[in-house]
């Protein structure tokens, strides 16, 4: 991980507790070795040693585990993480002031650690079970560590074998397999990070295509044209459109500076902004209605112009009455929905693409890469157009 961090590329986050991992239990090994004759010439040293692999071992394994979970298990897991780091420095300071031994301090922190472990290892088969893209090769490494220590836990009362084995041997197992996996992951990294270049230049070429698409020339002209006209007969409200014009102009424009994910209220703010403009050209032919009780959570930017863009263009224009625009927004379990829907001609969704299926896509690629999100159309010839928008709510919780 230092070594990605000189060079300037991002590494995997799990690889600061695996390396860390990787380091105690080395040094495990070595202060337990035979040959070591550390241990014989300075056994409070080799006794405080190994306490404090183990120690550091241990709360790494936490931080993993925390790393592989999400929502309000990974909050679960914080909280834990901080409980133990606050008992083991009382119990530290408590043998700084020898109110209590070496051992006693073992003692008094082991059960509350495998306690720990263990309500972690649960949070992670619940994440494993109801998350399915989760890798459970994670769950099963720190399975195995916590069913060495809780075995060794159960030895030190019924001395079935030999002291430490079970925790050596699976401890020389973690050393090898992170060891190799740190190597292994270091061409895999630089690959991630190579890709995540191209992901980054492609959002940002795909921001700049959305952001450009709706400062359209002619766009610019009716609008201009529409105000124009207003000067004369209503002052008033030539310049509250004016502002309009020049708050939406200025939202498009801060796009292509920048990629900040925004508020829904923000979203929807500008979202107004651009369908008043519409009515000032089409009138009462274009109708909106919004329905959104959920509205704490965030966006990236130009998400629902470009398909209420598509609506009035492709749905309303074409019907002579015109029509209406709904926008909703409901939660589902962990899923956040916004659909999109007109009363409009509607199409066919096996026809050939349409004009405007650019910015359709555009929109799709940056809800997949952004938030992991997914869009789907559906439409039918006379009735109108549906699309709803979909990602999970961690990914974007306010």
């Amino acid at each position: 991980a230092l070594v990605f961090g000189v060079m300037g590329v991002k590494a995997d986050t799990r690889m600061v507790p695996i390396g860390m991992m990787a380091l105690c239990y080395g040094g495990y090994l070595i202060l337990t070795a035979p040959v070591t004759s550390f241990g014989t010439n300075q056994p409070d040293l080799l006794s405080g040693g190994l306490f404090l692999c183990i120690i550091a071992a241990l709360m790494e394994l936490g931080v993993l585990l925390r790393s592989y979970l999400t929502a309000f298990r990974r909050k679960t897991a914080g909280v834990l993480l901080s409980m133990q780091l606050l008992w083991l420095l009382l119990l530290l300071v408590g043998e700084l002031l020898g109110k209590i031994t070496m051992c006693r301090l073992l003692d008094l922190w082991i059960p509350p650690q495998i306690g720990a472990m263990g309500v972690l290892l649960i949070l992670g088969a619940w994440e494993w079970i109801f998350c399915s893209d989760r890798n459970p090769g994670v769950l099963l490494f720190c399975g195995l560590l916590f069913a060495a220590a809780l075995s060794e836990a159960v030895n030190e009362l019924l001395l079935l074998w030999r002291e430490r084995i079970v925790l050596d041997v699976v401890v020389a197992l973690f050393f090898y397999a992170y060891a190799v996996y740190g190597i292994v992951s270091i061409p895999l990294s630089i690959r991630k990070a190579a890709r995540a270049e191209r992901l980054q230049s492609d959002l940002e070429q795909s921001r700049i295509v959305l952001a450009l698409s709706q400062i359209r020339a002619h766009f610019i002209f009716n609008i201009l044209n529409a105000i124009s006209g207003m000067c004369k007969y209503d002052p008033e409200k030539a310049d509250v459109t004016l502002i309009r014009f020049a708050r939406y102009l200025r939202g498009n424009i801060n796009v292509m500076q920048e990629d900040r994910t925004e508020s829904f209220s923000t979203s929807l703010a500008h979202l107004q902004d651009y369908i008043a403009l519409e009515q000032v050209r089409f009138g009462d032919r274009i109708r909106f209605r919004a329905e959104t009780p959920v509205t704490n959570f965030r966006l990236p930017p130009l998400i629902l112009q470009p398909l209420v863009e598509n609506a009035i263009k492709h749905g309303l224009n074409p019907k002579k009455e015109g029509g209406t625009i709904t926008l909703r927004t409901e939660q589902k379990g962990d899923r956040i929905y916004i659909t999109i829907s007109d009363d409009g001609v509607g199409f066919c969704v096996s026809d050939p693409v349409r004009e405007g299926a650019v910015g359709m896509n555009n929109v799709r690629f940056r809800l997949k890469e952004l938030l992991g999100g997914e869009l789907q159309v559906e439409s039918t010839p006379g009735k109108g157009t549906c699309v709803t928008v979909s990602f999970s709510v961690d990914r974007v919780r306010l």
